[in-house]
């Protein structure tokens, strides 16, 4: 597996138990690679969601090629809007390289709708790229105080808007939403500029890994 994910997919895929019924991936990974690979670690199903009406097209033939229709629930929906799910329903909610494109206000909403929508002792794992990398600091345009937000210019050229973490901005999101902290780190990562990974992002990326549990 260590060939094929990166590290903070495989910590986030090393969480999945078999005690597990359902899980929440917010933000289909490439391909649906992630998502296919947690059906090898639990017997339930996955909900997996994206407002990447393109990129959901293209894993939803993946997905039925390899007959995994069942098992895995495909979705176009935005973490912002209005949660369907019930109470106490996940045991496990997936979030990785999503949440940083959240307003500091909007991520708060958002970590109280998953805290609901989680069981007891439910997991949740975060991944968010951090101040640390070179995107927050090169091609700088504008830093908004009131939503965390920055506008850059990526290295492609691109304007993009991010919330670049630091340990302690993530951490006081996700503690005043109820949940408690497991563990929590940052490190180096490649990163890709494209859902197909065929375009390396050749600055530096740093990111912040948490496991927070309701």
């Amino acid at each position: 597996m260590e060939d094929k994910f990166s590290i903070s997919e495989i910590d986030g895929l090393n969480l999945i138990n078999n005690s597990m019924k359902n899980i929440l991936s917010v933000g289909i990974s490439t391909n649906g690679n992630a998502e296919v690979e947690m059906l090898n670690k639990f017997e339930g199903v996955v909900v997996a969601t994206t407002i990447d009406e393109k990129g959901l097209d293209g894993t939803k033939k993946i997905i039925e090629d390899k007959n995994l229709s069942s098992r895995i629930n495909l979705k176009l929906e935005d973490v912002r809007d209005d949660n369907i799910y019930s109470d106490d329903y996940f045991d496990y909610i997936y979030a990785r390289l999503v949440l940083h494109y959240l307003t500091d206000k909007e991520l708060l909403g958002v970590l109280k709708e998953f805290r609901r929508i989680l069981k007891k002792e439910g997991l949740l794992y975060i991944v968010v790229r951090s101040d640390k990398c070179d995107e927050a600091h090169d091609g700088f345009i504008s830093y908004d105080k009131e939503t965390g937000m920055t506008e850059h210019k990526t290295f492609t050229g691109r304007i993009d808007k991010r919330r670049f973490h630091n340990i302690d901005s993530i951490s006081d999101a996700i503690i005043s939403s109820g949940f408690n902290i497991k563990s929590i780190k940052d490190y180096d990562e490649k990163l890709y500029a494209d859902y197909e990974r065929t375009v390396e992002v050749t600055v530096r990326n740093n990111l912040i890994e948490v496991i927070c549990v309701k």
